[in-house]
Order: C-alpha cells, then structure tokens, then sequence
C-alpha cells in the first residue's frame, strides 16, 4: 500500500477521531492533526510530508473552504490532495468547492466503502498527474538535450525521476555525465537503466564505452558483450556488429566475437566474410567444436562440400556428442546436398 501522511483538520473532536480511525483501519498510520485552518498552515509548513489533507468544512477561525484557497493559491502545496468533510451540502456548495480546487467531498456519515473510494480517486488522480508532469519534463529535457544544454536538460531528467523510475531518463542521464567526462556517475546512472529494463542495449552499450574510458577493460568487454546479445537476440544487426567491433578494439583475441560476426555475416548471406570471422576464431581455439560447425555451415552455402565435410568431420572427432554435425556430415556422404 502506498504510504500517505495525512493531515486531519476539525475543531469537532469526535468527527475529526471518526476520520482518524478510518484511516487506521486503511492501514494509514501517519496522521497529523489540527483543529481548524490557522492551525493545519502551520503545521503544513512545519511538516513536509503531508500528502493529503482531510478536512472539516465548517470550523472556528477558518472554515475548511477558506482554508484549501489559501492552499491553492500557493505555489508549495497548490497539488495537494484536499478533501472536504461535511454532513449536509447544497448544489451551489458543490460548484464552490470544485471552483476552488477540493480533491473531492465527503458527505458524513460515511461507510468504509465510501471512504475507501475516495481515497482511491485521490491516488489515481496523483498517478495522472505524475503522468502529465513527468512527461512534460521529459519533453523540455530532450529539447535540451538536442541542444546540447547539457545542465538544464539534466536538471529536467532528474524533475521525471520524482515522479516516476525510468529506464530511458536514466540512459539520458548516463549520456550527459558521459559527454561531460563524469565516467563513474554514468556508468551509475547506466546501471540503473539496465536494473529497470535489463534488455536495455543501449545502456549496455553505454556502461561499456564509460568502462572503456576508465581503463576498465573487463567490465567494458562485458558491457558490449551483453549490448550485442541483446541485439543480436532482436534481429539488429547493424547494431550488433558495431559493438562487436567495438570489443574488438579492445580485446583482438576474442572467440566470441568472432564468431558472432561470422552469425551475423552468415545471416546476412555474406559468407565469405563469415569464413573469416570463424577462421579467425578458430586460431585462437583451434579445439571448440561449434566454431568447425559453422565453418561447415559456410562451406555448404558456398557449395565447397569437400570442405564442409571435412570441417564437419573434425567437429565431430572433437565432439563425438555433437548430433547436429553428425547429421550434417551423414547427410553429405550419402549426397543429399
């Protein structure tokens, strides 16, 4: 259950306790209380937690529909939740109390059912505009952003992070600490991307280059490693294949890479760019069966079927086990391709 303080405002002490232990039953514990409008200001002011206010309209000093002007009209606590409280109300109450902004009105006495509702309409009501708000500041950040006011575009994503966790404002919060040289406050905000979406490619990539930048050669291979799965994994192969040359970059002698590329040229039908990528993958692990799979694989689409079937020979002298390649080399001494 979300927790909400609540402030409960009524100079009638058994009317106020009802509230009060309605709101106990709801499991909302943290209540402050005041007995008319001067005192739930200063207690609005003292507090900062207050998330919604409940309260009487009729009451000494001032009334509870001069109260919620007076929060209205200011700038702090203007979209706090504000409901009214009263046993009798006419048509023209309604208008007025809408006019100045109530959340809603609670005619007494009330059912828990009718309670429960209320208060229900008030979280929705805050879950839209959390919605509204947060992408209003998102706009005005990519603005920025576009514009390379690197600060005032942050300034903007941090606004979206208070009302809402997301994944994309982190990534642009990553990108800008990374345009900015900050490296460890990106990979941070990065991280948390990818916490949030853990299919999140670009944030991968992004951790990696911040790596990368560090001198953390490790943690950057891993990074792009995991940012080319994912692209890989979704048909993204332009994708793929730069990040993989990216891990080239930093590790020349990676297996997986190779043969990655070599899936990936295979795919696009590029076959002997694909010989290539295992070839080379083959040098640095001359005894991995799935890489003299897929050298096999090349050969057949090239029609050198001499060759596949000795690369699909070899995988299996490694691999006995390997049924894949037992098929393939069966199916070629007898002349199926």
């Amino acid at each position: 259950m979300e927790q909400i303080t609540f402030l409960v405002v009524d100079g009638e002490e058994e009317s106020k306790q009802n509230v009060i232990n309605a709101l106990s039953y709801l499991k909302y514990n943290k209540i402050y209380t005041a007995n008319n409008g001067n005192e739930a200001w200063s207690i609005l002011h003292m507090r900062k937690d207050v998330g919604c206010i409940i309260s009487a309209w009729e009451m000494p000093n001032m009334n509870g529909i001069a109260f919620l002007r007076i929060v209205r009209a200011s700038d702090q606590f203007s979209d706090l939740a504000f409901f009214l409280v009263t046993d009798d109300i006419t048509r023209g109450q309604v208008v007025e109390a809408g006019e100045a902004g109530t959340t809603g009105i609670i005619i007494k006495p009330f059912t828990m059912e009718n309670f429960n509702k209320k208060l229900n309409s008030m979280k929705q009501l805050r879950h839209e505009f959390a919605n509204l708000e947060s992408q209003k500041h998102f706009e005005k950040a990519k603005v920025h952003l576009d514009n390379k006011n690197y600060e005032k575009a942050l300034s903007e994503f941090k606004k979206v992070l208070e009302y809402t966790e997301n994944a994309e404002v982190y990534y642009n919060v990553g990108y800008i600490k990374t345009s900015q040289g900050n490296h460890e406050e990106a990979i941070i905000a990065f991280r948390k991307a990818t916490q949030i979406n853990n299919m999140f490619a670009r944030a991968y990539r992004g951790m990696g280059t911040a790596y990368k930048k560090l001198g953390r050669s490790t943690e950057a291979e891993e990074s792009l490693q995991k940012a080319a799965e994912i692209y890989m994994n979704k048909q993204m192969d332009d994708n793929a294949e730069e990040v993989l040359n990216e891990i080239l970059q930093i590790n020349p002698n990676t297996v997986n890479v190779f043969n990655s590329l070599g899936i990936i040229y295979r795919k696009q039908g590029k076959f002997e760019k694909a010989l290539v990528q295992y070839q080379r993958a083959q040098k640095v692990d001359p005894d991995e069966a799935k890489i003299l799979y897929n050298i096999g694989r090349c050969y057949v689409e090239m029609k050198d079927l001499a060759k596949a079937k000795e690369a699909f020979a070899q995988a299996v002298e490694l691999s006995p086990d390997f049924e894949e390649a037992k098929q393939i080399l069966k199916a070629l001494e007898i002349g199926v391709f």
